[in-house]
């Protein structure tokens, strides 16, 4: 008996991280597609058994032999609970950075009883499993995108909000009555700003940041505190004025008059590309602030498993009372 379970994971990938997991599947596709030698006896050589003369009978034992003697593995009862993952990652595509920001994954339940298979088939059995939820997520890696300003997380937020707003008062009513009907109705409404709140700051946070990596190409680090984003800024603006006659005199001094008028193009460029892109930061800086401020409020940090489910398959009812931590 095999009996897995997952918590709900957040999950951050970078650019150097990506290369490596892909690197590391085209290995792993490698190791688990069966190559030519390990066929049958005969079929590397194209038509079975025609280089050999090989009666057809014969090839038939040797196929025979060889899945008998195949490794298998026994399982009397597999089991891999439901995987949740809130998926962070940046990639840079040529000149374009792009990446997600707390993209929902959700890879369904595995459940099977009296498995014998080969391993190898297993593991491609189960990938194929999880690569299929996979591309059922993906409306929702996309919806997560920063430069589309994560609509998806904006939706998540208002949705849980407005289901607290129906679940905490009906549940505060049915354990105290008309009081518990109160303090549900206020934890509901508190869950609700606090929610929208979220999914706004963090479209606000993940479209800033987003168009931010693309304009400023001296600056892809995300700013850390508000300070960061104030110095951002400055350096933009600093980066803009000095690039409108920098560049024209390093252009001049590279490549005569041609050089001079691209740095005339890059220059008037970037004295607005800069500046909006140190702008951005600040924006994304001060987003980021509010939202650690409201999830230092908030009950738990951690995400609620989806369908509003606890972790023994009760529904979780509140009874409209604050937790006085």
């Amino acid at each position: 008996m095999l009996r897995v379970s997952v918590e709900p994971l957040a999950v951050q990938l970078d650019n150097a991280l990506l290369r490596c997991v892909a690197e590391l599947a085209w290995k792993a596709k490698a190791d688990l597609l069966p190559s030519p030698a390990a066929r049958a006896p005969g079929e590397a050589l194209g038509e079975p058994g025609a280089a050999l003369g090989e009666p057809e009978a014969l090839r038939e034992a040797q196929r025979a032999v060889a899945t008998v003697l195949e490794p298998r593995v026994l399982l009397e009862f597999l089991s891999i609970s439901e995987v949740e993952l809130l998926l962070t990652a940046r990639a840079a595509l040529a000149s374009l950075h792009a990446g997600t920001h707390r993209a929902p994954l959700r890879f369904g339940e595995i459940a099977a009883v009296g498995v014998l298979h080969n391993p190898r088939h297993l593991a491609l059995g189960l990938a194929a499993s999880y690569v299929a939820d996979g591309v059922l997520s993906a409306p929702m890696v996309i919806g997560s995108l920063e430069l589309l300003g994560n609509p998806a997380w904006l939706l998540t937020s208002l949705l849980r909000g407005m289901g607290d707003l129906v679940r905490l008062p009906l549940a505060g009513l049915r354990r105290s009555g008309p009081l518990g009907l109160i303090g549900g109705l206020q934890n509901g409404v508190l869950s609700l700003l606090r929610n929208g709140a979220d999914g706004a700051l963090t479209s606000v946070h993940s479209l800033s940041s987003g168009v931010a990596r693309n304009l400023s190409v001296s600056q892809r680090r995300e700013p850390a505190s508000l300070v960061d984003g104030v110095l951002a800024l400055g350096n933009g603006v600093l980066g803009g004025v000095t690039g409108l006659i920098a560049d024209p005199v390093r252009g001049a001094a590279r490549g005569g008059l041609v050089g001079l008028l691209k740095g005339v193009g890059t220059g008037a460029i970037g004295v607005v590309t800069k500046p909006t892109g140190g702008a951005l930061r600040l924006v994304s800086a001060a987003s980021l602030g509010l939202l650690r401020a409201i999830s230092t409020q908030q009950p738990s940090a951690q995400p609620a498993p989806l369908g509003g489910r606890g972790s023994d398959g009760e529904d979780e009812e509140d009874d409209g009372q604050e937790d006085p931590s």
